[in-house]
């Protein structure tokens, strides 16, 4: 896998336990990426000139974790890298590069299907 930036990487590959680390999140929901729903880029203005806008990819800063939880991780939703500022929506597009898929690694709990 290819990482925009060194210091990006090695917070990628940190264990979960250990924080902060960078996830890469896919949401399996159709509630939350079937709608078409486009407000967490709307509140982004910077993003308006992303190509990749996908529904089901969010990128966070956690502290360490045993398993991911959006409530009880103190997940922190980025959009930028902090080192190097690449748009992370433009360079992460394989679904590959994901650490966490919601069903496989975590679910929602509170939202119904």
């Amino acid at each position: 896998m290819k990482f925009c930036c060194s210091d990006f990487e090695g917070h990628y590959y940190v264990e979960n336990q250990v924080g902060p680390n960078f996830r890469i999140v896919r949401f399996t929901s159709p509630v939350l990426t079937g709608r078409g729903d486009k407000s967490f880029f709307a509140h982004n203005p910077a993003l308006f000139k992303t190509k990749h806008k996908r529904n089901d990819i969010r990128f966070f800063i956690t502290m360490g974790y045993e398993r991911f939880s959006l409530l009880e991780t103190g997940a922190c939703n980025i959009a930028f890298c902090p080192y190097c500022g690449t748009n992370l929506y433009d360079f992460y597009v394989d679904d590959e590069c994901a650490n966490e898929v919601e069903g496989k690694t975590f679910d929602l709990g509170l939202i119904k299907r």
